[in-house]
């Protein structure tokens, strides 16, 4: 509601503004220069391309590795030093030219290329060709100081100056793979190979920054290779070295096998022990049986020979068999200690006198057992010999093993330390050179659709123009009248002047002008409405009087008191009462003859605060009493000007403090305003005059009771209170 009387209030300048903005734009774009466009199209293949990371990457790319990467595109194609290689590459080319040629660069580019070659000639050397002059205008832009070339390419307004170059529009098209650009010049050559330059140039450097930046890693995991490779061969060599030196195979088998060798020896030599002396003790029993005879057989020559060479011999098989001779040789062994057997026992048999023995046992089963335990005897040691060697052999191996086992456990690790360090760097050097690979082909960037070469320029834009003018002009309007209302400290809504006042504000009065018969009905009714709550507060109110004050007052002057208390002094006189209008001789106009209102002026002195009641100034001003009157109407001088007439005030049945809806409201009258509260000891009520018409809100009861087209009667208004009677 508020929007709508502001907007009625600043209509003409929400007309005039916008008309005036879009006139001027529409003046200042009659010359606008033709406009063409070129437009091409890039697959990027970041998300759903295949390369040879593919199924690596499981054929899916998250969206923040693929945003990223279009946002390093952005980056290398808005760059300005891709900008500075395509303004320099379409300069070098433009510098071939030796006329105008609509299809490389028109007439107008060509005037503007002959003041560029006269400002860069000592620079330009005539006769070479576009590579030569390409290299020749990079060095320059790229070298330490100010020149003619580079300050063409990063301050001029040229087609070939970076800030031109900058208009290139890329975008991406619907969240896909594909690129969108796009060029406008006022050259359709120039717009079609500024484009195509560009693709090219960001699409080398692209590539190249992907392979740097490859190649980077590639040599950073070669290094490391390399390094863990010498660490891992210094490490197996100092293995193989110690396993030499100590003749290991296999520490731990060899160690097992030991032990479990040493415990069947053991157990071997245990029992061949109990056989060993089972034989002996035969023996020695089986000695004392026979006769004689036996010890001289035993001393014998050549039974002692026989028997050592049994010894030896049974000694050899022991061994063999212990070792794990071939079976060849065993049997050979076998063979000749069975034989070595029967020569020892016919070498016994020929010195032996055969008979009985005591107990009438043969002599000669005497004597064949016991060779029998001479043998068995003599293998049982043989076999014990062996079985002694074998474990003080096993006992040396063990002692020899013993302290190299935490030497050689250190050397396997860190075998296995630096192989597992080569082999994870192996690893990311064949990831590195994968991707090395992958950004050293042509790339997932290819161009789907070339630039064109645009055939007409573009619909003029003035229309366009003109409508941002006029929308820029309401914008403006609005913002002014925002502005206006939000800097404005005038009164001009009763909302407001109840805010700022403190007061009810119980009647709106509008502008009234002879012509406005809405805001005569208006008035008309606000005054009604006035006359009501005044009639409401005398009857709350709880001082008696013998006649019935109102006072209408305001901290300025020129705010309305007079209008609003002569057309009060009309409505009581209509009514049938008779009214006393007291009035300070300090206003102006006269008021005219009302039938029924006595017109009292008074003097506004400095005794004027001082006077007890109504009574007496009427007296001192008059020479009449108020008593015969129903009604007295007090208009006080402006606070603002005069004193607060303290008494007066406290005398007063109700007071209507009127405020002008296009007065400022100031610290001063908040504070004349508390102070007027303050004397008063009965109802404040207050008016907003000059309001404008859209902000009164008149019920539709009284809209329609003042309306000249209606026949329902003038509302009736409450009574006054009946007056206190003095003697």
């Amino acid at each position: 509601m508020l929007l709508l009387r502001l907007l009625k209030r600043n209509v003409l300048w929400l007309l005039l503004l916008p008309a005036l903005t879009a006139a001027t734009v529409y003046y200042f774009t009659r010359n606008l220069p033709k406009v063409y466009r070129s437009t091409a199209t890039i697959y990027t293949g970041l998300a759903s391309g295949y390369s040879i990371l593919s199924d690596e990457q499981n054929s899916w790319v998250s969206p923040e590795v693929v945003n990223n990467e279009f946002d390093n595109l952005f980056t290398t194609i808005n760059s300005q030093e891709t900008m500075m290689r395509v303004g320099t590459r379409l300069l070098s080319r433009h510098l071939q030219l030796k006329n105008y040629d609509s299809l490389i660069l028109g007439r107008q580019g060509y005037r503007q290329l002959e003041q560029i070659k006269a400002k860069i000639s000592k620079y330009v050397v005539n006769g070479e060709d576009e590579t030569a002059t390409y290299l020749r205008l990079d060095g320059l832009a790229h070298a330490k100081g100010i020149n003619p070339v580079k300050t063409l390419l990063l301050q001029g307004g040229t087609y070939y100056s970076v800030g031109r170059i900058k208009n290139v529009k890329t975008v991406r098209k619907s969240g896909s793979d594909m690129l969108l650009m796009e060029y406008e010049s006022d050259d359709p050559a120039i717009t079609q190979a500024t484009l195509a330059l560009l693709i090219e140039v960001f699409r080398e450097r692209y590539a190249n920054f992907k392979s740097s930046e490859a190649n980077s890693v590639v040599k950073y995991y070669t290094d490391r290779t390399r390094n863990t490779q010498n660490s891992l061969q210094q490490a197996e060599t100092k293995l193989k070295s110690f396993g030499v030196t100590n003749k290991i195979v296999d520490y731990g088998q060899q160690t097992i096998t030991a032990a479990t060798s040493k415990a069947a020896l053991t157990n071997d030599y245990n029992q061949e022990m109990m056989q060993y002396q089972a034989a002996k003790a035969a023996m020695a029993t089986l000695g004392k049986r026979v006769s004689d005879r036996s010890s001289a057989i035993a001393n014998n020559e050549a039974f002692i020979n026989k028997r050592e060479e049994i010894v030896k011999v049974q000694t050899q098989l022991a061994n063999a068999r212990s070792y794990g001779q071939p079976k060849s040789v065993i049997a050979d062994l076998e063979t000749k200690l069975n034989r070595l057997t029967s020569d020892m026992k016919s070498v016994a048999l020929q010195h032996y006198e055969f008979g009985n023995t005591t107990e009438s046992v043969a002599q000669r089963t005497l004597v064949d057992e016991w060779l029998k335990k001479v043998m068995t005897y003599e293998e049982s040691a043989a076999r014990l010999g062996v079985y002694e060697k074998q474990i003080k052999e096993l006992d040396n191996t063990t002692n020899q093993l013993a302290p190299l086992g935490s030497t050689l456990k250190q050397l396997n690790r860190d075998v296995d330390v630096a192989e597992k360090e080569y082999m994870e760097n192996l690893a990311e050097l064949n990831k590195a050179r994968v991707r090395q690979k992958n950004a050293e082909m042509e790339g997932p960037l290819s161009v789907l659709d070339e630039p064109d070469f645009p055939m007409a320029p573009l619909a003029s834009k003035r229309k366009m123009l003109v409508g941002a003018g006029l929308a820029t002009g309401l914008v403006l309007a609005l913002l002014l009248m925002l502005v206006r209302y939000m800097l404005d400290n005038r009164v001009t809504s009763p909302q407001h002047a109840e805010t700022q006042t403190g007061f009810l504000m119980v009647a709106s009065f509008p502008v009234v002008g002879k012509r406005s018969a809405k805001a005569l009905r208006t008035a008309q009714a606000m005054l009604e409405q006035l006359r009501s709550t005044i009639a409401i507060e005398l009857k709350a109110q709880t001082l008696k009087l013998p006649y019935t004050v109102v006072t209408l007052v305001s901290n300025r002057p020129k705010q309305g008191k007079s209008w609003i208390s002569m057309r009060l002094a009309e409505q009581y006189a209509q009514a049938g009462h008779t009214v006393a209008y007291l009035y300070p001789q300090l206003a102006k106009d006269q008021p005219a003859e009302v039938p029924n209102v006595t017109f009292i002026s008074y003097a506004v002195g400095s005794d004027f605060i001082d006077v007890p009641d109504v009574d007496t100034l009427m007296k001192r001003n008059a020479n009449v009493d108020a008593a015969p009157y129903d009604l007295i109407l007090l208009e006080l001088p402006s606070l603002i000007n005069h004193a607060i007439p303290t008494h007066l005030v406290g005398q007063t049945n109700v007071s209507v403090f009127v405020v002008n809806a296009k007065a400022v409201w100031t610290r001063e009258d908040a504070q004349l305003t508390a102070l007027y509260k303050r004397a008063a000891t009965h109802s404040v009520i207050a008016v907003l005059n000059q309001v404008d018409l859209s902000m009164v809100a008149v019920p539709p009861v009284l809209e329609r009771a003042f309306s000249p087209a209606s026949s329902a009667p003038q509302p009736k208004v409450m009574p006054l209170p009946e007056p206190v009677k003095t003697a």
